[in-house]
């Protein structure tokens, strides 16, 4: 039966990369959410090539980093035993963008990602946040009247923007101002650099179209124009306003080289109980800039714990997170419990590292570094525990394992000072660098004992197992002759400064069991692995610098320099030592061995970046090409032949110019499955599985890759998911689930819709509901003889539409003979009206009935709405009067009018009786329709016959009638002689200079009832 074999890289996310050319395809940016991790001022933050941007109410902010300052500390910060406090300052520079005369738009993200950022930065856990959404598109609403901004990023990792204008916006209300910039200036190309001191960025010359109606774009000319530092943008020939205009600019750093403000060291990888992989790094992130212009400071937060969790095949990733403090933090192991919660432990130079309340050590204790000890939630979100672990000096952490109990057993070296428990096997410092060996309770709230370990020069320990599960096996490497050793050992006496060591504690830490110095009698020996089988044999992974011979039987090269040497749990004398590939894994600090351990079958597996060629190729891995910077192998169990070996990636090389490791702390599980992690430089191309979250780097700098190996046809279950229905369409929706997995026995189908799951190799599912379901396949290996059946899972996204919805009213009422605009809603729909017009809105100046076609791409609806006219009513604008002392006015207009006369009365008709105007308000549909009737009451005249003018006050005028403007009165004497007239009469006559006698009178108002009034009138005097 063929071998298949089955690789997945994941590439490191935490803090992407620039962009490049070809051969490298980075993948798109995110911009990750403020839940309290920075100032309230950020709404979002996305990393750039060469820098970040933060995304705030008024504006956006790039902070851009020096590539070289970045460059500097990938090398300056790869020591594994050193300080991790001493970093180099990093120049960068600010630049803001205003949203000039912005109306401060709110800021959405937009296609949310299933991954999540957690941040564990410091120990105010005001500032700690949980499950931080990702999105990969945000969009500012209403950013300027009818404007929306959309920020997104392009293949290139480069952030991108589009500017949305709708009809009838105005495009020239755009302005964004340009602060703490070196120089803005327009290029002759239509570009726009912006000059900083640490480089400089380019924005392309802008490109606008505007869609037609049979879907394509139409280019508009447009440009760019500078007026100081406000840029604008210009429309040479003029756009329709009519259709949407979009501007559509590129943010380029192609000027930048190096890191998008994040050079990673790949520290360490590991996985929990199903298979999941886990990838440490330490990130280069960068705080918020507070003020414009450029700055030059030490970084903060430079070298936090960079944490990520991907599924089973590295085609998602599950969580990421950072944890640290202000100074840099590695993380140098970490492994899981079986609930799948992460343990971590970390070399840490910030003296606010984040601790829990009650943990063992919550101080700093080092002049310059300390030891820390965290465990973090299965999903990221929690820091469960976390203390620190330490004295004075510097320490270095090797590695840790964790009990059935729950307990933490860790090792490592201590200069000085390293807290030890009462009646510890050795609480006295014995040389330079002594080895310590301790154990902590699972919540970090006790160190339940500890205990030094070593002779009078250095001692470092490397590796840590646990013997029946209580006892910790540790060893190393020691340059003291006089290295404690037990009765009876293999190895009595250490024979050249530089030999390997293995010994035993008791499981409380007070007695040294056995012991034994390891190696050749001539040079260095380093044992960097220890593996324990059920008997709790020890099995050692090391290298030598002198002749180590194999012993018969077993694996030999002649000249090889790794080796594995098997020792009974006694350690009293070997059972082989094998001399294996990679035989020797060249020089630098960068390369060495790098995981081992023994699976279930009793397979001895070992790996290690090397520089060594012609190493065996046995049943290579697929996309091995017989050199690479990895090579992994799987002996038999006595180590006399190689089952298994294959080298992976782009090729190692001298210090950290090839691919390399920053931690030798990689894991095998139990099931011979390797996890790995390395560091990347830029002009490496680490191959990817096609299916693997990120299948390149987004950095010229340093990136991290996690790599699953999967080495076994026996342990393999291939799987292929597809879905048989792949466009999208409405509910119900019937999917035809078609599953071309190989080597499974059983089957289970989860639809994610609440539905009971199936268990045929292939299905069909109806979904009754719109949404997007998450339909996951669970697969079941046949068990194996030494391993138990494995699992494997699988999914799908299952996207079901909705209907558009229908957004049109049933009818709509022209109120003038200005257009009425009718919106079919649904954005980003497609749109085909009655009129063959495919916009979203159009206007309408003619009753009728209006449909329109919304289709989503894949539904489609119908609705339609009927346009009415113009509020009909029989009431004619005209002037009445009236000499019955009263008018009746009434309107009569459409069923469902409302009324409200200028009287404050709200009925259909009201009586008045004074002369005025009167105007109604006729509301129907949302629209009014103003009347005014103008009113005249006549005047009912009744002149006196005879005047008293005697000056008694009484009867002394002829007043015919009250005053009413425009009366005209002429007064005769018996003989027909005009004795008075008056155009504008005002009841004023008194006969004056007029003897008694009989008058006559002509009265003349075209508001009496009676136009002319004329009489006899008598004058007594």
């Amino acid at each position: 039966m063929s071998r298949i074999c089955y690789l997945l890289c994941i590439w490191f996310v935490l803090l992407p990369a620039v962009g490049r050319a070809s051969p490298h395809q980075p993948r798109q940016l995110s911009f990750v959410a403020n839940k309290s991790q920075w100032p309230t001022a950020v709404l979002f933050r996305a990393e750039l090539p060469g820098g970040e941007v933060y995304l705030t109410r008024s504006g956006l902010v790039y902070d851009w980093h020096s590539p070289a300052d970045l460059a500097r500390l990938h090398p300056a910060g790869a020591s594994l035993k050193g300080s991790v406090s001493k970093a180099a300052p990093v120049r960068s520079h600010a630049v803001y963008v205003d949203f000039v005369g912005a109306a401060g738009g709110k800021a959405v993200g937009r296609q949310q990602a299933r991954a999540y950022h957690n941040y564990f930065l410091g120990p105010d856990q005001s500032k700690w946040a949980a499950r931080v959404p990702l999105f990969a598109e945000v969009q500012y609403q209403s950013l300027y009247p009818g404007i929306n901004l959309h920020l997104y990023g392009t293949d290139g990792g480069r952030l991108k923007y589009d500017l949305e204008v709708t009809p009838g916006a105005r495009a020239t209300a755009i302005a964004l101002r340009y602060r703490g910039a070196d120089a803005v200036r327009l290029l002759p190309n239509g570009a726009l650099l912006v000059q900083t001191s640490v480089g400089a960025i380019t924005e392309q010359q802008p490109y606008a179209y505007q869609p037609t109606p049979d879907g394509q774009r139409q280019a508009v000319p447009c440009r760019y124009t500078l007026r100081g530092n406000i840029l604008s943008y210009e429309f040479p020939q003029g756009y329709d306003q009519r259709r949407m205009l979009i501007i559509d600019p590129v943010v380029a750093a192609a000027t930048y080289s190096g890191a998008t403000g994040s050079f990673l060291y790949g520290q360490t990888a590991g996985y929990d109980a199903v298979g999941n992989v886990l990838v440490a790094a330490r990130t280069t992130g960068f705080g918020y800039p507070v003020t414009p212009g450029a700055y030059q400071t030490s970084p903060r937060q430079l070298g936090d714990v960079g944490l990520s969790k991907f599924n089973r095949t590295g085609s998602a990733l599950l969580f990421a997170t950072y944890l640290g403090g202000s100074n840099l933090d590695d993380a140098r192991s970490l492994r899981t419990t079986t609930n799948g919660d992460i343990y971590l432990f970390v070399k840490t130079g910030s003296t606010n590292f984040p601790t829990t309340p009650g943990c063992y050590d919550a101080s700093f204790n080092g002049l310059l570094d300390d030891l820390a000890v965290c465990r973090l939630s299965s999903n990221g979100s929690q820091l469960l525990a976390s203390t620190y672990l330490g004295g004075p000096g510097e320490e270095n952490p090797a590695d840790f394992v964790l009990s059935t109990t729950g307990s933490v057993f860790l090792t490592g070296s201590t200069a000085a000072g390293f807290p030890t428990t009462t009646g510890a096997y050795d609480r006295t410092a014995n040389g330079f660098q002594d080895g310590f060996v301790a154990q902590l309770n699972g919540t970090l709230t006790t160190l339940v004992w500890s205990t030094l370990l070593g002779g009078s020069l250095d001692d470092e320990p490397a590796a840590i197992q646990l013997s029946g599960g209580t006892e910790p096996v540790v060893a190393g490497a020691t340059a003291s002759t006089n290295f404690p050793t037990t009765s009876g050992a293999f190895v009595p006496t250490v024979r050249f400064s530089g030999d390997g060591f293995i010994s035993r504690l008791n499981a409380t830490g007070t007695v040294l069991v056995a012991s034994t110095a390891f190696g050749s009698a001539n040079a260095a020996d380093d044992i960097r692995f220890l593996a324990l089988d059920g008997a709790s044999n020890v099995y050692a992974y090391g290298t030598t610098e002198g002749a180590l011979t194999a012993t018969p039987g077993a694996l030999t090269n002649g000249v090889g320099k790794v080796f594995i040497s098997k020792l009974p749990p006694d350690l009293r004398n070997q059972t082989f030592t094998a001399l294996v590939p990679p035989y020797q894994v060249g020089s630098g600090l960068f390369n060495g061995l790098t995981a081992f351990g023994l699976d279930d079958c009793g397979k001895i597996r070992g790996a290690a970046v090397t520089t060594t060629t012609g190493l065996p190729q046995v049943n290579a891995l697929a996309g091995s090409t017989g050199t690479g910077a990895l090579y992994t192998f799987a002996l038999d169990a006595n180590a006399t032949q190689v089952e298994f070996g294959s080298y992976y990636g782009p090729p190692a090389g001298i210090g950290q110019e090839g691919v390399h490791v920053h931690s030798f702390t990689q894991r095998f599980d139990a099931q011979g499955r390797l996890y790995h992690a390395f560091c990347v430089p830029d002009d490496k191309v680490f191959p990817t599985t096609p299916l693997a979250y990120a299948r390149t780097a987004r950095n010229s700098g340093f990136d991290v890759v996690g790599l699953k190996v999967v080495p076994d046809a026996a342990n393999v279950l291939v799987q292929a998911l597809s879905v048989g229905t792949t466009v999208e369409r409405c509910a119900p929706l019937l999917v035809q689930l078609d599953n071309n997995s190989t080597g499974a026995v059983s089957y289970r189908w989860d639809f994610g819709d609440g539905s009971a799951p199936a268990t045929t190799s292939s299905t069909t599912h109806t979904f009754t509901q719109p949404g997007s379901y998450r339909v996951r396949l669970t697969i079941t290996g046949a068990a194996q003889a030494c391993a138990p059946a494995v699992q494997d899972t699988a999914s799908v996204i299952v996207r079901v539409n909705a209907l558009p919805v229908s957004t049109l009213p049933a009818s709509l009422r022209l109120c003038t003979a200005a257009p009425v605009t009718l919106d079919a809603g649904n954005p980003g729909s497609a749109y085909r009206w009655s009129t063959g017009a495919i916009t979203r809105t159009i206007s309408v100046t003619s009753p009728g009935i209006y449909r329109v076609e919304i289709s989503n791409g894949a539904c489609t609806t119908t609705s339609q709405t009927q346009v009415l006219g113009p509020i009909s009513t029989d009431a004619a604008q005209q002037d009445t009067t009236s000499c019955a002392g009263s008018v009746e006015l009434m309107l009569t207009a459409e069923p469902g009018s409302r009324f409200l006369w200028s009287t404050g009365e709200t009925t259909s008709s009201i009586t008045v009786t004074q002369s005025g105007s009167y105007s109604a308000e006729v509301s129907l549909d949302g629209c009014t329709q103003r009347l005014v009737r103008n009113v005249t009451i006549g005047s009912q005249t009744a002149p006196p016959n005879i005047i008293t003018p005697n000056g008694d006050g009484m009867n002394d005028r002829f007043a015919p009638a009250p005053v009413e403007a425009g009366t005209r009165l002429r007064i005769f004497n018996r003989w027909g002689r005009l004795v008075y007239s008056s155009a504008a009469y005002g009841n004023d006559w008194a006969a004056a200079d007029q003897p008694a006698g009989v008058y006559y009178y002509l009265l003349e108002n075209e508001r009496f009832c009676f136009r002319r009034v004329k009489g006899w009138l008598e004058v007594v005097k």
